[in-house]
């Protein structure tokens, strides 16, 4: 039984990389500043937002939530439409076969900062975040969460009494994965055109 199990252990290291991919792609760098997703349709803004949009050179923006919505809806590239992401589509660029970050392909996308992006899906709970935490208390997401002033993990703390409807999903391109992120504070922008 021991043998067994350590050949599907084996197994699965070995396919580990060719079955850990990004859902979007393959890409075509369109070469206007757009990257065309074959797969799902979509057009993307081949630079961080606040980047020269041919090289990526510059320094990203970063900005709020309804900031985000107002600068991709104002974009003026390659003749398109522009939006915020929602959920899915943010997090179809995130390669998980990656083991540095950022993780998303920077052969299409250059300079991409490793960290969080703004998608346009806002957060699903109802209600605010608890005023307290209680050791242990993991009954109601994400009361284990709440910023205390001994946390050291500021990076994933929800500020106590929250709206939660205050909140939006984002992409993590330094760790993977997607959370929910208060509306006001600040993250990247990466804006999508189609379907």
């Amino acid at each position: 039984m021991k043998k067994i199990i350590i050949l599907v252990f084996l197994i699965l290291i070995h396919f580990r990389p060719s079955t850990l991919s990004a859902i979007g792609g393959p890409y075509v760098d369109n070469g206007d500043g757009t990257v065309k997703d074959t797969l799902n349709g979509l057009y993307w803004q081949k630079c961080s937002f606040g980047q020269a949009s041919l090289d990526c050179s510059g320094v990203a923006t970063i900005m709020d939530w309804n900031s985000a919505l107002f600068s991709c809806q104002n974009l003026n590239l390659a003749g398109r439409i522009w939006r915020v992401p929602n959920v899915k589509e943010i997090v179809s660029l995130l390669d998980y076969r990656k083991t540095t970050y950022p993780i998303i392909d920077v052969s299409f996308f250059q300079n991409t900062i490793g960290g969080y992006y703004w998608s346009s899906t806002s957060g699903i709970s109802t209600g605010s975040s608890p005023d307290s935490t209680v050791a242990n208390d993991f009954n109601s997401d994400p009361s284990s969460y709440v910023a205390t002033p001994a946390s050291t993990r500021r990076a994933y703390s929800i500020p106590r009494s929250t709206k939660y409807r205050a909140m939006a999903y984002i992409a993590d391109y330094r760790m993977g994965g997607t959370i929910e992120f208060p509306k006001a504070n600040n993250a990247y922008l990466r804006c999508v055109s189609g379907p």
